[in-house]
């Protein structure tokens, strides 16, 4: 299967909603075998607009 990449640039107004929507991920990703490089952390936006969260 061809391989590909996920970034996730998102602002989180709903903490307790959005650790439905991670739950929620869970399975798909177990499903086809996603695994992250890369999850939460520091961030540096040299330029333009960022989203509080890129994962």
């Amino acid at each position: 299967m061809p391989k590909g990449y996920w970034l996730g640039r998102v602002d989180v107004a709903d903490p307790e909603a959005y650790k439905a929507y991670v739950a929620a991920n869970a399975e798909p990703f177990r499903k086809y075998g996603a695994r992250f490089l890369v999850r939460g952390g520091r961030c540096e936006n040299p330029e333009g607009s960022s989203r509080s969260r890129v994962w």
